[in-house]
Formats: C-alpha cells, sequence, structure tokens
C-alpha cells in the first residue's frame, strides 16, 4: 500500500542520511496529486525530489510544479510507482516519468498459487516479496548543486 511505500521510503531515506519530508495526499489518483503539489509548493526550501506513492499523484505533482514554473527535472526530480504508462495510462510514457514497474504477470500468478495451496491444505503462513524494476526516463536527474 502506500502507507507502507512512505514509511519505506522515509526510513531509508534517514538511513542513507538524507532529509525527506512526508507529505499527505487524500487519495491516489491525479487530483490528490495535484492537492500535494501544492504542499511541496508550500515547502521552504522546495524539496530537490519528490517520490510518489504512484504515477498518478507523480503527474498531479508535475503539473503543479511546472504550473508554478518550476522545471522537472532541472529544479525538481519527480518518480511514480507501478508503470501505468505500461497500460491505460500512456501519459505516464509520454510526460517521461520515472518510475518503478511491479511485475502483475507474477503477483497474479504467486497470489494464484497460495491461493491453491489455501485450497488443497498444503499452505503455509509467508510473505512474498517481489522487487520492483526502475524505469528510468525524463522526470529525474542529479540533484541541482
Amino acid at each position: 500500500s502506500g502507507d507502507v511505500r512512505a514509511d519505506a521510503g522515509l526510513a531509508r531515506a534517514a538511513e542513507l542520511g538524507l532529509e525527506a519530508v512526508e507529505v499527505t495526499a487524500l487519495g491516489y489518483d491525479e487530483s490528490s496529486g495535484v492537492a500535494a503539489g501544492h504542499q511541496v509548493l508550500d515547502l521552504d526550501p522546495h524539496p530537490t525530489a519528490v517520490v510518489a506513492a504512484n504515477d498518478s499523484l507523480a503527474l498531479g505533482v508535475i503539473h503543479v510544479l511546472r504550473e508554478a514554473g518550476l522545471r522537472v527535472p532541472q529544479e525538481v526530480s519527480v518518480t511514480g510507482f507501478d508503470d501505468a504508462g505500461s497500460g491505460p495510462f500512456p501519459a505516464v510514457a509520454a510526460l517521461g516519468l520515472t518510475t518503478l514497474r511491479q511485475d502483475a504477470e507474477e503477483i497474479v500468478t504467486r497470489a494464484l498459487l497460495q491461493v491453491r495451496s489455501v485450497a488443497d491444505g498444503s499452505a503455509t503462513h509467508r510473505e512474498t516479496v517481489l522487487a520492483p524494476t526502475l524505469v528510468v526516463r525524463s522526470s529525474t536527474t542529479a540533484p541541482p548543486r
């Protein structure tokens, strides 16, 4: 979920010695990203990067940053999660959003195998973690110096 992603991201940023600020979105759609983008603009100084919980939120943030005259990625890098551009939302790829792609086919396969093991009585409780793939596009760059 987005909350788990946010907690993990904040923890990892702290481990790396990076300053991170959590901006709360009320949903996971582009309009929630617009609202989050306005919160980002209220930060002083502006962050050099925004890591959104999904691609729709990232698109909303990019819209607000550009509308405010900030250059993405020269002044603020933005990343999403899910790689919705490979599915029904071509705007993700068209806008050059860097994202993390989840392997939907592998997720479904693992879930079905777990359901089958529950049905046949061989299930054991276990957590499965699948690593996403970073898809670098044009919405990210090295931080400004």
